[in-house]
């Protein structure tokens, strides 16, 4: 006759079998995973937009040369609302940034995960080179994060405000004769203070598309602040883990005031949107 196992014996030899082979299993799958959603990044927005409501018949080859015949009309009609041509255009390029944010943010969440778990498998590492191993994995994590919230930010803008980020695939060096007169036309307007219907939704929609950072990079700002002084505080007496968590507090405290200094950056554009789009359309970029 079988033995019966006792049912706490049988618990305990789970959860340590569990706590044994899960941390080895973990890593390598949040990885595979990050691979997975990093190449989503990459592939899934040019090809859902190409569905997306409104978008026509626009794929990401023809947007450039799609969207400069499509604003010269714009401005040329003098209406606020978007033409057919340039609705097309907006549409597409919306549909690209939501893809692309959500598919970032999915991105970052995996990544925090997977550098949650390396972060104790550092911690309870017991030999140098399995520390320095993991300190590296860890470090280059690190890094495809801050670009993934970069990505988060940076599509965040072009959701919200989806024709000012489509007017900075117009050429401003010239090369284009019609768009290069519209320009012109554009710069005349905004430095006589004119105020148009078309103007008006241009100026207006630039607001909307640098608050759209001064929001989001101020609300990372705030996050990360946060985060590295609770992480700097909650220090404790193990050595590995002391040395890490100030690593990280410094990081962040860093990342903190760049994304800040964004965010400010951003915000003077928004108090006075038509200077910096008379700064665009003269050459200067956006």
């Amino acid at each position: 006759m079988p033995e019966v196992v006792d049912g706490k014996d049988l618990s305990v030899a789970t959860t340590a079998l569990s706590s044994t082979l899960k941390p080895r299993r973990m890593t390598p799958i949040l990885t595979l995973v990050a691979c997975v959603i990093a190449v989503a990044v990459a592939v899934l927005p040019s090809s859902i937009a190409q569905v997306w409501p409104g978008s026509g018949s626009i794929t990401r080859r023809s947007l450039e040369t799609r969207v400069r015949p499509a604003f010269v009309e714009y401005w040329a009609t003098g209406e606020a609302k978007p033409g057919v041509a340039l609705a097309q255009v907006v549409a597409y390029w919306q549909g690209f940034h939501v893809v692309k944010a959500v598919a970032a943010a999915l991105l970052l969440t995996v990544l925090a995960v997977l550098l949650f778990d390396v972060w104790r498998r550092y911690v309870a590492a017991d030999r140098r080179g399995r520390r320095w191993a993991l300190g590296t994995f860890g470090a280059l994590g690190a890094l495809a994060s801050l670009v993934a919230l970069l990505i988060v930010v940076a599509n965040i803008q072009g959701s919200v405000a989806p024709l000012s980020s489509v007017v900075s695939f117009l050429p401003t060096d010239g090369s284009d004769q019609a768009v290069a007169t519209t320009a012109d036309r554009i710069t005349a307007e905004l430095r006589t203070g004119a105020s148009t219907p078309v103007l008006d939704a241009l100026v207006s929609d630039f607001r909307v598309y640098h608050a759209a950072v001064v929001v989001s990079a101020g609300l990372t700002t705030l996050l990360l602040l946060a985060g590295g002084i609770a992480v700097w505080r909650r220090s404790r007496l193990d050595k590995n883990e002391r040395r890490l968590r100030g690593i990280t507090a410094t990081v962040m405290l860093l990342l903190a005031l760049s994304f800040g200094v964004v965010a400010a950056a951003n915000l003077s554009t928004v108090i006075d949107p038509a200077s910096a789009l008379l700064a665009f359309f003269a050459g200067g970029g956006s």
